[in-house]
């Protein structure tokens, strides 16, 4: 059924040693050794920010059940990561930092191989609310990089990665509403015509 779809995130954040010295994680991850653990906690493109990748699930409050595991497991496991500070948000440290959404929504459920309808109500309804939370000095760095545009996507084998949003790894409220909100209004496109 099209409207029974995954969602699933790769929440970007920082980590910093209790000294300040921010990890790189292209540093940290390329010693990993754990297949396990690569595939739940990983680099992003510029190998600085760490992403979480938690499993996709088709109830968003199971996908932050399945960050806070992460978070837990990686921790308990590894006790020398529970003395670092992690940060998150829209920018920290001169990095800005993605809350990246993953719906599996194909493009075909559109009827013309375009997900610009999708786009438009992520930017109304997702992207616009998410905003209002951020902290407006960072706020602007992280569009002074040139990220936080409307309608920021890739599309992928399972269907788009919405990018439009900072990192809302802040608060499991935040995570929550966020995930919550982005299969409310992708559920809502795909099923309500009037929407």
């Amino acid at each position: 059924m099209e409207n029974d779809f995954l969602i699933g995130a790769d929440p970007e954040f920082l980590c910093y040693t209790p000294s300040g010295r921010r990890l790189e994680s292209s540093d940290v991850l390329e010693n990993e050794e754990s297949d396990t653990e690569i595939a739940s906690i990983g680099s992003d493109g510029s190998g600085i920010p760490f992403e979480l990748r938690p499993a996709p699930s088709l109830d968003p409050l199971k996908v932050v059940s399945n960050i806070r595991d992460i978070f837990i497991r990686k921790v308990e496991k590894e006790p020398k990561y529970a003395k670092y500070k992690w940060y998150a948000g829209s920018f920290h440290g001169r990095h800005p930092l993605g809350g990246h959404v993953h719906l599996g929504i194909t493009s075909r459920v559109f009827g013309d191989d375009d997900y610009s309808p999708l786009l438009y109500a992520l930017n109304q309804y997702l992207a616009c609310p998410s905003l209002l939370l951020d902290n407006k000095s960072k706020l602007k760095l992280r569009l002074s990089h040139g990220y936080c545009t409307f309608s920021n996507s890739r599309t992928k084998d399972y269907g788009i990665e919405y990018r439009t949003v900072g990192s809302w790894l802040t608060s499991p409220y935040i995570a929550a509403s966020i995930l919550c909100l982005a299969k409310t209004v992708a559920y809502e496109v795909v099923t309500n015509p009037d929407f």
